[in-house]
Formats: structure tokens, C-alpha cells, sequence
């Protein structure tokens, strides 16, 4: 608890000082992104999961995330227009990045993808298939975006993922359990994918 105190009264100097350069904080409460200082909002240590800062000079993606849902089952098959697999429920990711995801309006510089495969998607990225996402919402300072799921013929276990850039810069990962911070990925927490014949 201590230590998280100082940590805390470490983190509003430093943002006080970067106030002045347009700079950001960001705090993951509960494993929600919340914006520093919010009108009538109390925080309490034990819930702050981890604190964001977000320099303007720099264009790395702060937070991103597989939403939801975490786990899959689904059976092999094609459907029409997709000869590949068949199509199951739709999976869900965010992507924090000040400037663009505060505003309620989709940023055309924003790339959004999910991917399907066996394996870490960092190291075994040629086992990897990827399809574009598309903007759902605004939740909280974050932009919600959404991908048809395509499951694969051959029965057997997966992983998926998000992944996110801006203004094409380099894919940042994000899994789910809390999400990925400033590009600190875990492949352990890429979504699971069962495909079955039932």
C-alpha cells in the first residue's frame, strides 16, 4: 500500500509538469481506463491497477486490448463468400491513444485487425491470418472496434489477437487480462479458439 502511495504522488507530479506540454495521464481502475484528474471522482490506491502517461512527441500506442470475448467454440466449415472457415460471433478490442480515441469520432489514421493462428503472433507471424476491424464505439476514452471471427477448417486449438497501428506505424499487440501497455505484449493472453466437430 505504501508503496503504491508514493507511486501515486510520484505520477500527478510528474504529469503536473507535463501539463504544460499538453501531456495526459491515463489510470487503469479495475482494469478500466479512466481519464486523471475527472470532476467528482474518487480513487482509491488499492484500485489502481496501473498508471499510462501519454507524451505528444510520442506516437507509440499507450494501451490496447482484446475486449471481448476471451474464449471461443466454434466448428470447422465454409460459408458463402468465405471458402476459408465459417463465420462465428464477432470479437471486440480497444485502443487507447490521446488525441484520437477522446474523441467520439473514428480517425481514418487508425488501422485495427484481428488475427487467428497457433502460436506466439510475434515469433510465428506466417501462421498468422489477419482480417481488418472495423469502429464500433467510444467507451470511455477508448475506441471499441469489431471483427467478424473466421474459423478454420481443421479442428484443433488457436489463439487470437488485436493488433492496432497509427498512421502506419508498427503493430502494437493487445491481449486480453488487462490489456497490453505500451507495447509490453503477453501471448499468454491471446483469446483461445477451440475448433471442434462436436
Amino acid at each position: 500500500m505504501k508503496q503504491k502511495i508514493l507511486i501515486l504522488m510520484a505520477a500527478l507530479s510528474f504529469a503536473a509538469v507535463l501539463n504544460a506540454q499538453e501531456a495526459k495521464m491515463y489510470i487503469m481502475k479495475n482494469g478500466t481506463v479512466i481519464n486523471y484528474p475527472a470532476s467528482g471522482q474518487g480513487i482509491a490506491v488499492a484500485d489502481i491497477d496501473s498508471i499510462i502517461f501519454y507524451n505528444p512527441f510520442d506516437v507509440n500506442i499507450s494501451w490496447c486490448n482484446l475486449q471481448w470475448p476471451e474464449s471461443l467454440t466454434a466448428s470447422p466449415g465454409a460459408t458463402s463468400g468465405n471458402a476459408g472457415g465459417v463465420m462465428t460471433s464477432e470479437i471486440y478490442g480497444r485502443l487507447l491513444y490521446a488525441g484520437i480515441t477522446d474523441q467520439p469520432a473514428p480517425s481514418s489514421s487508425v488501422q485495427a485487425q484481428l488475427g487467428i493462428g497457433i502460436g506466439n503472433p510475434l515469433t510465428n507471424a506466417v501462421t498468422w491470418t489477419y482480417v481488418n476491424a472495423s469502429f464500433y464505439t467510444q467507451v470511455g476514452n477508448t475506441h471499441e472496434y469489431k471483427a467478424p471471427f473466421i474459423a478454420p477448417l481443421s479442428p484443433g486449438t488457436y489463439r487470437y489477437v488485436y493488433r492496432f497501428r497509427v498512421n502506419a506505424g508498427n503493430w502494437t499487440y493487445g491481449g486480453g487480462l488487462g490489456g497490453t501497455i505500451d507495447g509490453n505484449f503477453d501471448p499468454n493472453t491471446c483469446g483461445t479458439l477451440i475448433v471442434t466437430n462436436y
